[in-house]
C-alpha cells in the first residue's frame, strides 16, 4: 500500500508539474502576441525595409536578424525599434 501511495504522489506531482508549465508556456504566448500586436506596423514596415528582392531571388536575412533582435529583447536602439 506504502509503494501505491508513492505511486500516486509521484503521478500527481507529474500531472501538477505539467500544468504549470503549460499555463507558464499559454501565458508566454499570451504575451508575446499582444507585444507583436502592439508593435506590428513598425515591424511590417522594418520588414519591407530589410527584405530584398532580386534575380537571384528573396534575401531576408537582415530582416531574421531583426526579428531575432526583437524577440531577445535588445535594447530598442539596437534595434532600431522606437520605445513603447
Amino acid at each position: 500500500m506504502l509503494k501505491d501511495l508513492a505511486s500516486e504522489y509521484a503521478k500527481r506531482a507529474q500531472a501538477k508539474a505539467a500544468l504549470v508549465s503549460t499555463s507558464w508556456h499559454n501565458d508566454m504566448l499570451a504575451l508575446s502576441e499582444s507585444i507583436i500586436m502592439k508593435h506590428a506596423a513598425e515591424l511590417i514596415s522594418r520588414r519591407r525595409q530589410l527584405t530584398i528582392t532580386s534575380n537571384h531571388g528573396l534575401d531576408d536575412s537582415r530582416w531574421l536578424q531583426d526579428v531575432e533582435c526583437f524577440i531577445d529583447g535588445a535594447p530598442r536602439n539596437v534595434c532600431g525599434l522606437s520605445g513603447g
